[in-house]
């Protein structure tokens, strides 16, 4: 599940809030990861094809090495400091950012790279072709069972 907090479709901008990956999801830390990077992506996909300028996502400063936003091609804007309270403690948010320009100009393919791999590796025309040689080694193996 994710949220989109901030939507202001007027100002053509808006910001990630939580992405929850179901604690039952994937054996691995990279898994859970990798789902939570490519949630990210999907949204961020969709609202830039909206048309959307900007697109912000805030967050702790101590998750800030293992956050997506950075592998995303989000740029950190800086810390607003004591910008919350949580449990009688100061707490600070550290602000990410990309803009539609950012994201034509190479930040939609490194995110394909860094979730995908090379871009050859997850074109359409790739896929489409993977999944009919899959259908023909499955079919394969259903007439050699019978």
């Amino acid at each position: 599940m994710a949220s989109v907090l901030d939507n202001r479709p007027s100002c053509l901008r808006a910001r990630i809030g939580d992405i929850w990956i179901a604690p039952n999801y994937g054996t691995s830390s990279e898994q859970r990861q990798q789902a939570l990077q490519e949630a990210a992506y999907l949204l961020v996909r969709h609202l830039f094809g909206l048309r959307y300028r900007r697109i912000e996502w805030q967050m702790e400063p101590g998750h800030v090495d293992s956050a997506p936003a950075g592998q995303l091609g989000f740029t950190l804007e800086g810390i607003l400091r004591k910008h919350q309270i949580v449990q009688d403690r100061s707490r600070d948010t550290a602000v990410f950012s990309i803009t539609n320009g950012d994201w034509r100009d190479g930040g939609q393919e490194h995110a394909e790279t860094v979730l995908y791999g090379a871009p050859e590796s997850h074109s359409k025309a790739t896929l489409l072709s993977q999944s009919s040689s899959q259908q023909q080694a499955r079919s394969v193996e259903k007439k050699k069972a019978k």
